[in-house]
């Protein structure tokens, strides 16, 4: 409500959105843009997990050897990402 207010007088919570023009998207922009939001915590990511990455692989592809890493969460654009990634060598022939 409060950023609705902050849109100015010609926006109600109840303005429907084939009522917006072009220029109230404008304003919309611009205050937005003004704002300053919390940076996503990441809580509803789902890592596998280091230990859980090194063993699906290991069962997967049964690599002579194996390299993995996990990061920690980081905000990138605005979106909570994790970064998992697996590195093998060798392993079974299909």
């Amino acid at each position: 409500r409060e950023m609705i207010k902050g849109f100015g007088a010609a926006f109600r919570e109840e303005t429907s959105p084939k009522e917006v023009d072009s220029s109230m998207i404008r304003q919309m922009v611009d205050r937005m843009n003004q704002m300053s939001f919390a940076p996503p915590s990441g809580a509803a990511l789902a890592p596998a997990g280091e230990y859980n990455l090194h063993l699906g692989v290991m069962k997967e592809m049964k690599p002579d050897m194996i390299a993995t890493s996990t990061q920690e969460v980081r905000v990138v654009d605005g979106h909570a990402v994790i970064v998992e990634a697996a590195v093998s060598l060798g392993g079974r022939r299909q």
